[in-house]
């Protein structure tokens, strides 16, 4: 069976850093080589199917990446499919109270941990060819990380009530949604949403869970390290843009 790779990637002490990226297998494999240590695949704001997901985690496989793949909702059926490409990390999006946090992860795993409909020959379960369904249903069940998303302001006084659902190991923490829904469209940075995402952390790590958040430079990566973060996403598109403006700027500087 395909192993979870995201979770080999979270190694004690470290901020493991993935990159969100252009739905293109050759560009996630690029990033791979660069020493990413995992890629997050959008199906929800860029529309990303099952289909070109699986090309994406078969890519990001092949050079050894972790994958999260984020789900475009909570529901099972959808889930089901991301799941079945290879995907063991799969987030879903707005999940601010504890029901929909045990929900979700239920979607997430076979019975009788879970409802996740029975499949042994898709390509999470190696075809069919490397074990016995019972075998694939058990080691699938300790792999696959169903990570809630921690975006609304609804959810902030709910934290604890998430947190001490059993079944959720982990959280992603989403600045952008949280600071629109908290009054602050487009403020990621305000310091009442940093206040929020910084006690979040805090709270998630003295309840022995994974979490972690997005981060825009190499200094906000650093400084969720010595938060005790336990990943953070990059975004591809900020990355390439501020080095391929300074390349051009200085290509086009007149001589002197």
């Amino acid at each position: 069976m395909i192993q979870n790779r995201f979770r080999q990637k979270l190694k004690a002490g470290q901020c493991s850093i993935g990159v969100i990226t252009f739905p293109s297998p050759e560009t996630v494999e690029f990033c791979g080589l660069l020493g990413f240590d995992w890629v997050f695949i959008d199906g929800e704001h860029n529309g990303i199917g099952v289909e070109t997901c699986q090309t994406l985690v078969r890519a990001a496989h092949s050079v050894g990446m972790g994958v999260m793949v984020r789900v475009p909702n909570a529901d099972p059926s959808t889930m089901l499919g991301y799941l079945e490409t290879g995907a063991f990390t799969v987030t879903v999006p707005h999940i601010a109270t504890a029901v929909r946090a045990r929900a979700a992860v239920a979607a997430g795993r076979y019975p009788p941990l879970g409802i996740r409909g029975a499949g042994s020959g898709t390509r999470s379960a190696n075809y069919g060819l490397t074990q016995t369904s019972s075998e694939y249903f058990a080691q699938a069940n300790k792999e696959v990380l169903i990570v809630p998303q921690f975006e609304d302001a609804e959810a902030i006084e709910r934290i604890d009530e998430i947190l001490a659902v059993p079944e959720v190991e982990a959280l992603l923490i989403g600045p952008g949604d949280l600071a629109a829904s908290m009054g602050y469209p487009g403020q990621g940075g305000h310091p009442e949403v940093v206040k929020v995402v910084d006690m979040v952390i805090r709270k998630a790590k003295a309840a022995g869970k994974i979490v972690g958040t997005t981060a825009g430079t190499p200094a906000a990566v650093r400084a969720l390290a010595a938060k005790n973060a336990d990943f953070a996403l990059c975004s591809a598109n900020g990355i390439f843009g501020e080095a391929a403006r300074k390349f051009l700027s200085e290509a086009r500087a007149p001589s002197s």
